[in-house]
């Protein structure tokens, strides 16, 4: 038991790429929500930073000077602590506001607020323990190398920011562990809770810390159900709930990444990308053909090319692209969409800017936007923004004869949206480090 605990819940920040806790939540600060960051003519002005009035940090001048450093991160909310660093000069802390995007080890999608940066992490460790002296809370977080600013990546946080965790209804998407087909549990906290410190000490398997789980029903499974599996394109097959387990990913080694989290184990008889429970109607596959009539595909691209996804991304692919001088790229792919006698117009829109030649660039981004029409340009799913990524699958899952669309999206992520394009349910793993 407590083995589980002091790997999984104390290490759950992704050990040497993401923050190691002096103790308690080890969640680090986002500048956003700590500061309001803002340098006043010749020096900095104070704000108000929750409810207490501190010294508001100022940018920091230099990133690359903190490429592969040890830093001494502020926790999330402390706003208290960060007060408390302008009272102690003694304690020669400088606080920065870091960009996590930048450097290779860090996890993206956020402004750290920095204490100190070192080489070595036995002296962050010594400041670590005299901010603690004056019960400034802080991480250990190791940087990596400097990467830069990566519109790609910027883009991803925005949509992360923008979307809603969503609802699947009946319908579970899988996550592949290794060989393991798993769903993860809608638990509550107190449940997710008892779960984990049920669980035996865990073992790296298939590249991911788990440890069984003794329960014969949790979450609304139960041992021995058979659900209705199916990957894109194929056929249904059965999908039996073998049992449940405690899974804590790691970052491309050991190290434990994002916390333990329960899923319920499936033998399948295939590899699903989605399964629904027992006695629900088989999932309703639209089959992607060939090009529509020019007709139809002259309505199809006036309705995508007027939609606000599609406006949207581009403004925002444009502002790229000038910064960089550079220009856009726009490239559609049309087909129609069949199931029966019922036909519509599957179109993929991409945008492009700067060098795609490599997963990230600093000059390079790309947009996808999707959506199904009809025969006139009538909207049957709605055109979305799923950043950079493919429509796998067309396929009807409610039985109301419109589609949904399976999607895989950059870096890892697979999303199920429903006709009004909003995301049902989405399997996001935790990016504990830089996918740049």
């Amino acid at each position: 038991m407590a083995l589980w605990l002091v790997q999984i819940v104390g290490l759950a920040a992704c050990g040497g790429s993401g923050p190691t806790s002096s103790g308690g939540d080890g969640a680090v600060a986002s500048a956003a929500e700590a500061s309001d960051v803002s340098t006043a003519r010749g020096g900095t002005k104070s704000q108000r930073i929750g409810r207490n009035p501190v010294k508001v940090v100022a940018p920091i001048a230099d990133p690359e000077s903190l490429a592969n450093k040890w830093l001494v991160v502020t926790r999330k909310g402390d706003d208290a602590g960060l007060e408390r660093l302008t009272q102690h000069p003694e304690l020669a802390a400088s606080p920065m506001r870091v960009p996590s995007n930048s450097f290779r080890a860090l996890s993206p999608c956020g402004d750290l607020v920095v204490a100190g940066a070192f080489v070595g992490r036995d002296e962050a460790a010594f400041m670590q323990r005299r901010l603690a002296a004056i019960d400034v809370a802080t991480d250990l977080a190791f940087s990596g190398a400097f990467v830069g600013r990566r519109p790609k990546l910027e883009s991803l946080c925005e949509a992360a920011d923008a979307a809603g965790t969503g609802t699947c209804g009946d319908v579970r998407l899988v996550e592949m562990h290794g060989t393991h087909a798993d769903v993860a549990l809608s638990l509550d906290a107190a449940a997710a809770t008892a779960a984990v410190s049920s669980a035996t000490a865990p073992a790296l398997v298939g590249g991911v810390w788990e440890a069984p789980l003794s329960d014969t029903t949790l979450g609304g499974l139960t041992v021995g159900d058979v659900w209705t599996g199916a990957a894109p394109g194929g056929s249904a097959s059965p999908c039996k709930v073998a049992g449940f387990v405690v899974v804590t990913r790691t970052s491309g080694g050991e190290e434990p990444c994002g916390g333990p989290q329960v899923f319920a184990r499936l033998a399948c008889a295939s590899s699903p990308a989605f399964v629904l429970p027992p006695g629900a109607p088989a999932p309703v596959h639209w089959a992607i053909e060939g090009s529509p009539k020019p007709s139809a595909l002259a309505a199809a691209m006036v309705a995508v090319t007027s939609s606000s996804a599609f406006v949207d991304a581009l403004r925002d692919i444009e502002r790229v692209a000038e910064a960089r001088r550079g220009a856009v790229s726009q490239d559609f792919d049309v087909k129609v969409v069949r199931q029966g006698d019922v036909a519509g117009i599957l179109v993929v829109a991409t945008l492009t800017t700067g060098s795609t030649a490599e997963v990230c660039s600093q000059d390079g981004d790309q947009r996808t936007i999707a959506g199904i029409v009809d025969g006139q340009g009538g909207v049957w799913h709605a055109f979305h923004d799923l950043g950079a990524g493919t429509v796998d699958e067309v396929v009807d899952l409610d039985g109301d004869g419109r589609p949904e669309m399976l999607e895989s999206s950059w870096p890892n992520f697979l999303t199920l949206r429903g006709t009004d394009g909003a995301v049902r349910c989405a399997v996001r793993p935790p990016l504990c480090r830089n996918p740049c």
